[in-house]
């Protein structure tokens, strides 16, 4: 245990580092009035009242047409590493959701949220992870506008209520898996927080072997995806331990004020992948972003490396080779994610 929890302490630190160095750490969400919002981290500028051990803070910009206005968000003035946001948007109310991990230092690390509503107001900062010792990273948000209410005949109805879900990857002196949190959002604020282990949603079942050259980094970045009813999530996750991957559908029942997750299914991506990691990619910083079609249940997952992007998919319970293709002519990285959807959904 002492040498994984060395292990941990030099890896937190190299979190740091690398993305302090970085130039890109971002997220991006259009909304269906035609406002874009950008969320950095950056370098905090001189005039931004920084703690003076502040590596980075974050700075959202809205874009309205031509016209953009950047905002240091408060609370990314304190020391450490303020880094890999997260943007989720709920129409009805107008307000935009904002989650991030903070690192003060290189053994801990904590995620942070906060709403930001139609006027530009900021509400108050939630904390929902932050024991010490931890490494959290890889954080996927979504957002639910219903919940299931039970009523004194055992059957349910479905109400208006705001929900927010947070997936990650952690990382312990113990071991490593994929976490969750509900939370309850009243006006911008929350009320209620639920985490879970996601391993624990899922019935055990045999491991899986890996191939001697694929690598377990794939099974560390876990995903979700709201459904279009707008009243559950489905969260896809790697298990380093039996080496493969679950889907689950997320649906938030109220219990009085508190929403508690509540799994109506779930299917497994049998079979381990053969996945690796390009030599000159920065394992410090990398994302592998993932494509699911609700229908067919096939996946996609890719990332991008030296202007190149690296993918595989499981089509009909199949995992492919890992392929690539060189970002230059008409394929951008903003394109790219078209490009492989388009693969998928393709015969």
């Amino acid at each position: 245990m002492i040498k994984r929890l060395l292990t941990l302490i030099a890896s937190l630190a190299l979190v740091a580092v690398s993305v302090t160095a970085q130039t890109v750490d971002r997220d991006m969400l259009l909304t269906t009035d035609g406002t874009l919002y950008t969320i950095d981290s950056v370098a905090p500028d001189a005039n931004a009242k920084a703690g003076e051990d502040c590596l980075r803070s974050l700075v959202l910009t809205t874009q309205q047409g031509t016209e953009s206005t950047p905002t240091v968000v408060p609370y990314s003035l304190s020391n450490g590493v303020h880094w890999r946001p997260a943007l989720a948007y709920d129409s009805d109310s107008k307000t935009l959701f904002l989650f991030w991990t903070h690192s003060p230092n290189a053994m801990s690390s904590e995620l942070l949220f906060c709403t930001i509503s139609a006027d530009g107001k900021f509400s108050d900062l939630t904390t929902f992870e932050a024991r010490s010792y931890r490494l959290r990273y890889n954080l996927a948000i979504a957002v639910t506008r219903k919940v299931w209410t039970a009523q004194s005949d055992s059957k349910f109805t479905q109400d208006a209520g705001m929900s927010a879900h947070a997936v990650w990857w952690e990382e312990t002196g113990n071991g490593e898996q994929a976490r969750y949190a509900l939370l309850t959002v009243e006006k911008g604020t929350v009320t209620g927080i639920e985490t879970r282990d996601l391993a624990a949603f899922v019935d055990s079942s045999a491991p899986d072997t890996l191939s001697p050259d694929a690598d377990p980094e794939i099974f560390r970045h876990p995903s979700i995806f709201e459904a279009p009813t707008h009243d559950s999530v489905d969260v896809i996750f790697g298990d380093v331990v039996n080496n493969h991957f679950n889907r689950i559908n997320i649906h938030p029942v109220a219990q009085g004020r508190l929403h508690v997750p509540v799994v109506k299914m779930s299917l497994g991506y049998s079979g381990p992948p053969s996945f690796a990691v390009a030599p000159n990619a920065d394992r410090a910083s990398l994302s592998i972003h993932s494509l699911w079609d609700r229908d067919t249940n096939n996946l996609v997952l890719y990332y991008y490396a030296d202007q190149t992007v690296h993918y595989l998919m499981n089509r009909a319970g199949v995992w492919s080779s890992m392929k690539s293709v060189a970002m230059k002519g008409g394929l951008s990285a903003e394109g790219a994610p078209d490009v492989l959807r388009r693969m998928m959904a393709a015969e």
